[in-house]
């Protein structure tokens, strides 16, 4: 049978340093309520102090060798002490729980600019283009495949795939010069690379290359007419290296034919095939 809830708290309401913590009936006293401090210079997680009201102590857990009797073991522990600053022993993470990744087809927003990852031409790199999602009811439900991708599983990674063109976004290895850092492009092409992607702690995604260490972002403005590239060339979380996935289910079904006994009107779009043209011969 389930019990009543528990929380956690100060054994005894003491006071002191290096009091264990206890787990026990909730009943609301200081002793068991917390204060969450975020941790303002940590840019790979979401970590935080955790005070206790009662006595303002900070809460602090780690491993410690019990060297006693013949069995040498280790043994967790959790207890307040003093805050110190920069202690790992007392910065906890908060860990985001597992999302599935959104599955169908699919926009690629990013975080910062609010633009959407497109493909238009098979030998062309993607690009990142102003957009409104979703878009308006059109009669030309393709001319928005350009902007939509799927997420194929590859063992725990994801390959990206594009709906209009058919082909797999890749990163590839790019060297400047002796005197700046080498970094990754991103292009499209027959085999993509597998991508891991997770959330971060304002519920968007990260599109790691994990072969590089390096973060897909939307690169700084150009005079492009296409838009702007996308690159992998720094590990830093940052708002244009965050993402959200847009699911476009519904695009299809809001396109709106001439008559309802004619088919769907296709975009006047050329697409270079990526196959090879067959060869008709005349008899």
């Amino acid at each position: 049978m389930k019990g009543p809830p528990a929380v956690m708290e100060v054994v005894n309401g003491k006071r002191e340093k290096a009091t264990a913590i206890g787990r026990y009936l909730a009943h609301g006293h200081t002793t068991a309520l917390w204060r969450f401090a975020r941790v303002g210079d940590r840019n790979d997680g979401e970590f935080y102090y955790i005070f206790n009201l009662h006595s303002g102590l900070a809460l602090e857990g780690g491993t410690l060798m019990n060297i006693s009797g013949k069995d040498h073991k280790k043994y967790t522990y959790l207890c307040q002490d003093e805050h110190q600053s920069n202690d790992s022993a007392q910065m906890l993470e908060f860990v985001i729980p597992m999302t599935p990744v959104p599955v169908g087809w699919l926009q690629i927003k990013n975080v910062s600019t609010g633009h959407v990852l497109s493909h238009t031409y098979a030998y062309s790199p993607p690009r990142l283009i102003n957009q409104q999602l979703p878009p308006v009811r059109t009669l030309n439900y393709r001319e928005t495949w350009d902007t939509q991708w799927t997420l194929i599983s590859d063992k725990g990674e994801y390959v990206l795939k594009n709906r209009l063109t058919g082909c797999l976004l890749t990163t590839e290895f790019e060297t400047n010069g002796p005197n700046e850092e080498d970094r990754r492009g991103v292009t499209m092409m027959g085999g993509g690379s597998p991508l891991t992607i997770e959330l971060d702690a304002q519920r968007n995604w990260k599109i790691w290359d994990r072969k590089g260490n390096m973060l897909l972002g939307e690169a700084p403005a150009s005079t492009s007419v296409e838009g702007n590239l996308v690159v992998a060339n720094s590990s830093v979380p940052d708002p244009t290296r965050s993402w959200r996935l847009v699911p476009m289910h519904e695009v299809d079904a809001t396109m709106i034919a001439p008559e309802a006994s004619t088919p769907p009107m296709y975009a006047a779009k050329t697409v270079r095939l990526t196959s090879s043209p067959s060869i008709v011969s005349e008899v």
